[in-house]
């Protein structure tokens, strides 16, 4: 069976809240999550401890910080809390377009995974 399921593309700064489907180094993940295009905040957090039971307010002591390095591991079914700092999008000038003026391209992919291959489209939208 096929899992199909869209990456995002990240357009503007603030908090996200995301996670990985498997073991993976954060250079990976920032692959993964289509974030190559971002100043990302050197801390991450995660929730000390899981699940949260009904009823409980989570506070700010119930998060632990991580410092977000090349090669720590995120571990799948976890969530982690990302602060997107600034997002750099790149004007993309075709053919079509005087070269006075400027074309964005949107992206995003979707993604087939069998059980031993993944194929990715990137599906596009020029403005």
């Amino acid at each position: 069976m096929l899992d199909y399921n869209i990456r995002m593309q990240i357009a503007e700064k603030g908090w996200y809240l995301l996670s990985v489907p498997s073991n993976m180094t954060w250079s990976d993940a920032v692959t993964y999550w289509n974030m190559q295009d971002c100043d990302i905040n050197e801390y991450i957090y995660e929730l000390k401890t899981e699940p949260v039971r009904d009823g409980y307010h989570v506070e700010r002591e119930d998060w632990q910080q991580i410092h977000v390095q090349p090669n720590i591991v995120l571990l799948p079914h976890k969530a982690y809390w990302v602060l997107v700092e600034k997002v750099r999008i790149m004007p993309l000038v075709t053919d079509d377009v005087s070269s006075d003026s400027h074309a964005f391209e949107l992206s995003f992919y979707m993604v087939a995974r069998g059980t031993t291959d993944v194929n990715t489209t990137k599906v596009s939208y020029k403005v």
